[in-house]
């Protein structure tokens, strides 16, 4: 009896089948992340730190040793992250400040990340359709948008990009396990820290890849974590000194452990809650105000909520491996930024969740692939695949929309305004009337951000300056005591004062609050400009050209410094250094009289 002839088997041709059902899955998820995010590419900067960051950033203005070696000898924003600042000064260097510049590169890394959360997916459970799944919801959700259009937030993608790159090698590791290979993890864990502080989270994530994959979490699997978690320690000391460089923490001081706990709880409900209805979203969403001594009924049964939460995936879920991890991975990942210390001025924020929303997409997905493959959900596949298509879509078209509410400053806090109305969104809306300068209506929406939150600081500087310029000094300077009084360690406070007491013509005391706003900030340019002021306009005109020396040093672009200078080297009749400040001033867009500086030429 003749053999019949065995054909080869299906797992011969697997490969070639994975890698063309691969490339068909990414591009479709590159085209669509690309729909999403589309509007973002003609978007400007806003004033919500870009400004800080970039267009009013002198330290990024420079590619030369002693300017990357200042990146990562100080903080910027109460923040250390020199990598991050390192590719904003290369945008800065091959594109000057054109916004699609920057905003090309936060999507172009956006895009990495979504292909890099593919591979760790697949890495992970081996399932082309979970990573692809996985990824596309990483790529399009809501949540995610103010990591890629705000383009402070470089950080946000560049350490995820590190982030996840480590978490792929360490996959890699658990199967080779190589020195070498665990090496390469902790230098994208190095690289990850320098982009932002967050990252710290990373040797607890590792753990939990350990539990998930099987692996025993013995001495060894702890030991080899050791330099990365004491990596941790260095970068979480380094993180409270950069924050406590600001006045980032002053803003919750006056809130209770007790309190700080019902922010923590709400918080992770609307992290989850938005996890699935991702809509009115804000750039800033502000802690809750007592009303007749009491926060609103949902802050108090949060912890509860949070808690049955927690007993319920415990009791119920602690032996199914993917529920576990995807509650654990949320966990370890955001943990540090749930308020019970003190981050940021937020209460929460979208940009959070890039990272942490990882491990419940991976659950969703495993979920829809389990209906999808099993025979006894045939007659629902339809219906599924339409709900997921129609999510989908959804979420492109909010990502979209979110886009678009980050073109410019004006948007973005209407925006706010809109679906999480806060004293924050009601200050940077009077900030626009400010510089549009309708008084009036700047005023106003101060007295509301006041009325809402007396003890942000903010709209009382900005209706300090509204009041000085209008003549009412008095006002300026009790909106300016009142500064002080909430924010004794404010460098703006003193300054801002110095400037009132400068207008009153009390220049001694002017020069007392300039000190003090110097000493709690020792490059507070403006608070060095109304020293130099006060001092000529007592006719100390040595000292008010260091003070004003002093400015220009910390900020070359300083223009009001170069003018005062000018006319304090007038004043001492050295009209050859009076005549090249007055042109430098004049070069920086100050307005120099051309009769002035005839003047200082002929000498």
């Amino acid at each position: 009896m003749a053999k019949k002839k065995i054909s080869k088997p299906q797992a011969a041709i697997k490969p070639e089948t994975d890698t063309s059902q691969v490339y068909l899955y990414v591009t479709g998820i590159i085209v669509i992340a690309f729909i999403a995010y589309f509007p973002s590419f003609n978007n400007l900067f806003t004033g919500w730190d870009d400004q800080l960051y970039i267009t009013n950033n002198p330290h990024i203005r420079s590619l030369s040793f002693s300017s990357i070696k200042a990146f990562f000898g100080t903080y910027e924003m109460g923040n250390y992250h020199p990598l991050t600042m390192f590719t904003l000064a290369l945008n800065y260097h091959f594109s000057g400040l054109d916004p699609w510049s920057y905003h090309t590169t936060n999507f172009i890394l956006h895009l990495a990340n979504t292909l890099l959360v593919f591979v760790f997916i697949r890495k992970l459970c081996g399932d082309i359709k979970v990573s692809a799944i996985v990824s596309l919801l990483f790529a399009i959700h809501p949540m995610h948008v103010e990591s890629v259009a705000w383009v402070s937030e470089r950080k946000d993608v560049l350490y995820t990009f590190f982030y996840l790159g480590a978490l792929c090698i360490y996959m890699d590791f658990l199967k080779t396990q190589k020195a070498k290979t665990l090496l390469l993890v902790f230098l994208l864990y190095v690289l990850s820290l320098f982009s932002k502080g967050v990252a710290v989270t990373l040797p607890l994530v590792l753990l939990l890849l350990d539990y998930y994959s099987g692996r025993k979490i013995d001495r060894k699997a702890l030991l080899e974590k050791l330099p990365f978690f004491l990596l941790s320690i260095v970068f979480g000391v380094v993180a409270i000194y950069a924050q406590a460089s600001t006045d980032a923490l002053t803003v919750k001081t006056g809130f209770t452990f007790f309190e700080r706990i019902l922010f923590s709880s709400y918080g992770i409900l609307a992290y989850l809650s938005k996890l699935l209805l991702p809509f009115n979203l804000a750039c800033f969403y502000d802690y809750p105000v007592k009303i007749n001594g009491s926060y609103p009924f949902l802050f108090y049964i949060s912890p509860v909520i949070v808690l049955g939460i927690a007993y319920m995936v415990y009791k119920l879920f602690r032996r199914n491996k993917d529920i576990v991890f995807a509650s654990l991975f949320f966990i370890s990942t955001i943990f540090l930024v749930l308020q019970i210390l003190p981050v940021g001025k937020a209460l929460y924020a979208d940009r959070y969740t890039y990272v942490a929303y990882i491990g419940f997409f991976f659950l969703i997905a495993k979920g829809v692939v389990y209906v999808l493959d099993a025979e006894k959900f045939v007659k629902s596949r339809t219906l599924l695949v339409v709900i997921f298509c129609s999510v989908g879509l959804i979420f492109m078209y909010q990502s979209n929309k979110q886009c678009r509410a980050w073109k410019n400053n004006t948007t973005l806090w209407t925006n706010a305004l809109h679906n999480a109305p806060s004293a924050m969104s009601y200050y940077s809306i009077g900030e626009i009337y400010m510089e549009e300068h309708d008084t009036a209506n700047a005023i106003a929406y101060f007295d509301t951000s006041i009325d809402m939150r007396h003890a942000y600081i903010d709209p009382y500087i900005n209706r300090s300056h509204l009041f000085e310029k209008k003549g009412l000094i008095d006002k300026a300077l009790a909106d300016c005591d009142t500064m002080i009084s909430i924010s004794p360690n404010n460098s703006l406070a003193y300054g801002t004062k110095a400037s009132c007491l400068i207008d009153k013509r009390d220049y001694n005391d002017a020069l007392i609050f300039t000190d003090k706003a110097i000493q709690k900030n020792p490059v507070n340019v403006l608070a060095y400009v109304n020293k130099g002021l006060a001092l000529y306009y007592l006719t100390r005109y040595d000292e008010a050209i260091n003070a004003f020396s002093t400015a220009i040093a910390i900020d070359p672009t300083q223009q009001d410094a170069f003018f005062n200078r000018s006319g304090c080297y007038y004043a001492e009749k050295k009209y050859k250094p009076a005549l090249d400040d007055a042109l430098k001033a004049k070069e920086l867009g100050c307005y120099v009289d051309d009769r002035y500086i005839e003047l200082l030429k002929k000498g």
